[in-house]
């Protein structure tokens, strides 16, 4: 796998993730997590900063959060419960290890031994609504971002998650064969269709003019039409 998401109940200093016993007492398992998130070279692990009780507001106009009430409980702990993703094994095997909320964003790197805090909501107090709601003190990036406000807007955020045809498109003179990869790749209106059918023939149009028909293999996980 190239990437994953997953949840995540209790996160540790560490960067170790607990979703298999919520408490001391009350086992549920991992099911499948552990071969997902051992074999996935980009991690996203997604929670809430807290839970039971978190009440949050959201400011579409300026693309802020406002915390009305945090939840009784923390999901940044010193030690989780059980250890069902280990951040020290993850940055062993070289994995990038992300950890998003609703209010911050932190990594796992070798360059530290705990978290690392890189991205901020905007409407987010450091202190009171990050730092106070943890049990440890993550490192604080040196670069530390302002979290895009178009994620907090109800707007469609108009990210280009296409890039260039070209970078998905590999060819092997020896078959004569094009592989493309279209994961990921939405195309929502005649505008982007008519685009995606004409820089397809750009990419196409010399190597059938220099060699005949090509075979064409395409990966279509993720295409939407």
């Amino acid at each position: 796998l190239d990437v994953s998401f997953l949840g995540a109940a209790q996160i540790s200093q560490a960067g170790d993730v607990n979703v298999s016993r919520m408490s001391a007492s009350k086992l549920t398992g991992p099911g499948g997590f552990i071969d997902i998130s051992q074999s996935t070279r980009n991690i996203c692990f997604t929670s809430t900063f807290t839970a039971k009780g978190l009440d949050i507001e959201f400011d579409s106009d300026e693309g802020t959060i406002k915390i009305l009430e945090d939840g009784k409980i923390k999901k940044f702990v010193n030690a989780v419960y059980e250890r069902t993703f280990s951040g020290d094994a993850a940055v062993r095997r070289g994995q990038k290890v992300f950890y998003v909320t609703e209010r911050a964003v932190f990594r796992r790197t070798a360059a530290h031994d705990r978290l690392e805090l890189i991205e901020i909501a905007p409407g987010i107090d450091l202190e009171t609504n990050v730092l106070a709601q943890m049990d440890f003190d993550p490192v604080i990036s040196p670069d530390l971002k302002e979290m895009d406000r178009r994620i907090f807007r109800q707007q469609k955020m108009g990210i280009q998650l296409f890039g260039s045809l070209r970078d998905r498109v590999t060819y092997r003179s020896n078959d004569h064969a094009v592989f493309i990869d279209l994961f990921g790749v939405q195309l929502a209106s005649k505008e982007d269709v008519r685009w995606f059918a004409s820089a397809l023939d750009e990419v196409l149009d010399p190597l059938t003019k220099k060699k005949g028909p090509v075979d064409v293999i395409v990966t279509y996980d993720g295409f939407d039409l």
